[in-house]
């Protein structure tokens, strides 16, 4: 649930840059390739080198999708409370962008009513 939540909120918050763009497909196809690589769909965040394990197992792309399938296929309590925390924090980031990107691009907003 925490994970779908967090994917939520960062496609809401790519799908409002469309105040500034005007077609947002290509962010979102970037943020698709992002959940791809960061999120351990392409290979294992485990094989990743020890240099760069850590900066990727903190992104939010980890938290939605690599953290939630591990727990799945291996559980422990603790990577539970450590995901759990991670998707909470990441949510609440990600919906206060929300609602701030939504703040500045209704002042944007144009409507030709008729």
């Amino acid at each position: 649930m925490g994970a779908a939540i967090l994917s939520f909120s960062l496609v809401i918050f790519l799908g409002l840059l469309t105040f500034w763009f005007e077609d947002a497909s290509a962010t979102y196809w970037i943020y698709q390739k992002f959940v791809f690589i960061a999120g351990g769909m392409l290979v294992p965040l485990d094989v990743l080198p020890d240099w760069l394990y850590p900066y990727i197992m903190h992104l939010p792309f980890s938290f939605a999708t690599y953290l939630p399938t591990k727990l799945f296929i291996k559980f422990s309590w603790e990577n539970f409370v450590t995901t759990l925390l991670g998707q909470i924090i990441y949510s609440l980031i990600f919906f206060f962008l929300v609602s701030v990107v939504y703040r500045a691009g209704i002042k944007k907003v144009n409507i030709n009513g008729g």
